[in-house]
């Protein structure tokens, strides 16, 4: 309070959120803005996860109190009309996760595919899709690599996965904002980024927006995933990437082969996406 007021007060976080009111309520703050990026369905089979998802729950229904309101997609929304914690005639804004413009990367050759991931190493990320189809896809790419950056709770599994593998993999850890060169690097020497979410109904990605994805197509990379997100039906209707059933056999290797034999195609729809949801444009709104 040093300068006198903040205007904004901006979170993406309920606990957070909450927090905001409580100082705008001293004073301190002049609108609170909450940008709301998740739900956590209170029901797990995780007595522990179960009881703390409930204590965030109430800090959620108190933030939909903020003086602005954002969602990043239809779902989050409509889920806290259904369940009444929102008031349909409360005023709120859908805005969804931006993309940069970042097109560097030039075509590898057609029997070298590089697939690269990004994000928490955790086996409801789908990453285990990946290795299972490996044998089948050295013999169709016998230069392929898998560079996977992040770092998490199944790190341990997934090395030792790769070291059964003779495919060339990296993994490159947590990468922070210091090290945006790097990550522009392997995303630059890329052909196809992996977002292959596990479809169980405990999985949070349900009602997010995929910030991987976004990463991917600021790239230009086209992408495979599962139908878990909203945003799956835009990639599937521009022909940004392929929708793959996770539990059918042999869908990723086709859907690798469907853009590989396509490649520039997919490749220009995957561009033309990201520029649609250039960040510039999308989060004017939310101070507007």
């Amino acid at each position: 309070n040093k300068y006198s007021q903040i205007d904004y007060y901006f979170t993406v976080n309920a606990f957070t959120a909450w927090i905001g009111l409580v100082i705008k309520g001293f004073g301190f703050v002049k609108n609170t803005v909450f940008w709301v990026w998740d739900y956590y369905p209170p029901l797990n089979d995780d007595k522990i996860i179960m009881f703390m998802r409930k204590i965030y729950w109430q800090f959620d229904k108190i933030s939909t109190n903020s003086d602005r309101l954002i969602f990043l997609n239809k779902r989050l929304k409509e889920l806290r009309e259904k369940t009444g914690i929102l008031k349909r005639d409360k005023k709120s804004s859908i805005v969804p996760i931006g993309t940069e413009i970042k097109f560097p990367h030039k075509r590898q050759q057609k029997n070298s595919i590089t697939l690269c991931f990004i994000g928490v190493l955790k086996k409801s990320q789908g990453l285990d899709l990946v290795f299972q189809n490996l044998p089948k896809l050295q013999k169709l790419y016998p230069r392929l690599r898998v560079e996977i950056i992040g770092s998490g709770p199944d790190e341990n599994y997934f090395k030792n996965l790769a070291k059964n593998s003779t495919a060339k993999i990296n993994f490159y850890g947590f990468l922070d904002e210091n090290q945006n060169k790097k990550i522009s690097t392997i995303f630059s020497n890329s052909s196809i980024g992996i977002a292959t979410y596990l479809p169980e109904k405990s999985n949070v990605s349900y009602y997010g927006d995929p910030s991987k994805i976004k990463m991917y197509l600021s790239f230009g990379l086209p992408v495979i995933t599962t139908n878990v997100f909203a945003f799956s039906e835009e990639l599937k209707k521009t022909k940004s990437g392929v929708i793959i059933n996770y539990h059918k056999k042999g869908e990723l290797v086709r859907a690798i082969n469907k853009i590989n034999h396509n490649y520039s195609y997919y490749r220009n729809n995957a561009k033309k996406l990201a520029k649609k949801y250039y960040y510039k444009k999308l989060y004017r709104e939310m101070f507007s």
